[in-house]
């Protein structure tokens, strides 16, 4: 039902590429959408579970997240759901039993994973072999297809500055030991991508953009955060260009500004997937519901995410039912919602911004898009009055515009 092969269009012609001498090259579209672990604890209806995810809606899934252990430098589960009682990698991995196309990895790190782990692991050859060698038989003993890095961020929250070269250390070794690992058993070589951020210093400060563009199966950009509450004034968190009244360090932090800085950098266009996030950033309102005007921190909790200065898109839907006013940013190209009487304050993705960004990814040959996440989609339909996925949904609708 949810068939998403019209992707197709978000991936320019492999010939394009050949300049790149990547022999890895994947013809065939992306749509990169992460599952979170922890979802599942959320209040009915709203409590989300893998059997909950249509497997032929993505290309890839990732389920999110593993951690390192800061000792022993092996992978664990987070949850004692994911390996026992309803044991939700396998509940996540049976998918493909219904799509044998599908790719599922692991991700290990997340925000709150933060340096811990990464950074002594990475230090030298011999921690990192112990990794990458664990890492192995880990995702082949639950079934995973690859290994997602998601390390927030290399050299900051604990880091190093040896954490850069560590890291493409990591990814190189990664890279050929998998290889290796398939090449003795026959098995199909298991995946290596990566998150990556969108600031600009947090990419100077960590990353090596050339060489872990030829080490790197994909990168998964995190094309949102870009602001949020922690900042004193209001502003989309994921815009896709520059607007009035944009500091010369909001101009950086714009899809197209983040983008360009990657692709510049060395990471292939077909190997960038864009980020589309499925959720809001908010704030209380203020004096003024206009974007670069002073908010007065973060809003409040969603009904269901619980987490001040977020909501899920269906917690949005909600705000919008009850009062809250949506306005357009033409020059930005993205929405937000505004509430006066409530003083409350989102800036947020919706079916048009999606068009916009969709267009974007396609013009600039990148090679599809990332979700973040499946579960913050109103996927029970109940919310949003739009039916089931409305905002995964309008991503088919949109790219089964353009034929190739």
């Amino acid at each position: 039902m949810y068939c998403f092969t019209a992707l197709v269009a978000l991936v320019v012609s492999v010939s394009a590429y050949q300049s790149n001498n990547d022999v890895s090259v994947q013809q065939a579209p992306r749509l990169v959408c992460y599952h979170t672990n922890w979802a599942f604890m959320r209040a009915e209806p709203m409590n989300f579970t893998p059997d909950q995810i249509d497997p032929n809606m993505c290309t890839h899934l990732i389920y999110s997240f593993a951690k390192i252990n800061p000792t022993s430098f092996l992978l664990e589960p987070y949850e004692p759901t994911d390996t026992e009682g309803p044991n939700y990698y396998k509940v996540f991995n049976d998918l493909k039993m219904l799509n044998s196309a599908l790719k599922t990895l692991l991700a290990v790190g997340g925000w709150t994973h933060a340096s811990e782990g990464f950074t002594d692991m990475v230090l030298t050859p011999e921690s990192r072999k112990i990794f990458i060698d664990d890492s192995i038989a880990y995702l082949r003993r639950y079934g995973f297809d690859g290994l997602d890095l998601d390390w927030e961020y290399p050299t900051q929250r604990g880091g190093k500055p040896s954490d850069k070269a560590g890291y493409t250390a990591l990814c190189k070794e990664l890279r050929e030991a998998y290889q290796a690992e398939a090449d003795a058993t026959g098995q199909e070589r298991m995946l290596v991508t990566m998150a990556i951020p969108g600031g600009e210093w947090t990419i100077n400060d960590g990353y090596e953009i050339e060489p872990l563009g030829r080490y790197l199966d994909f990168a998964n950009l995190m094309s949102y955060d870009l602001h949020g509450s922690w900042e004193w004034e209001k502003h989309h968190h994921t815009p896709l260009y520059e607007g009035p009244g944009d500091s010369s360090t909001d101009k950086m932090l714009v899809l197209d500004y983040v983008i360009n800085k990657w692709i510049n950098g060395g990471m292939p266009a077909h190997k960038l997937i864009m980020g589309l996030g499925m959720y809001g950033r908010t704030w209380k309102r203020g004096s003024s519901c206009a974007i670069n005007t002073p908010g007065e921190g973060a809003g409040p909790a969603g009904q269901w995410t619980g987490e001040p200065g977020f909501w899920a898109y269906y917690e949005v839907c909600g705000k919008l039912k009850s009062g809250m006013a949506y306005t357009w940013d033409s020059a930005r190209k993205v929405g937000f919602g505004c509430n006066t009487e409530t003083n409350e304050w989102v800036g947020y993705d919706d079916e048009r911004s999606l068009d916009e960004k969709i267009s974007f990814m396609k013009s600039n040959g990148l090679g599809g898009g990332m979700i973040w996440a499946l579960d913050l989609d109103d996927y029970t339909g109940t919310q949003c009055d739009a039916g089931p996925w409305p905002l995964m949904t309008v991503v088919k609708k949109e790219s089964s515009k353009v034929v190739i």
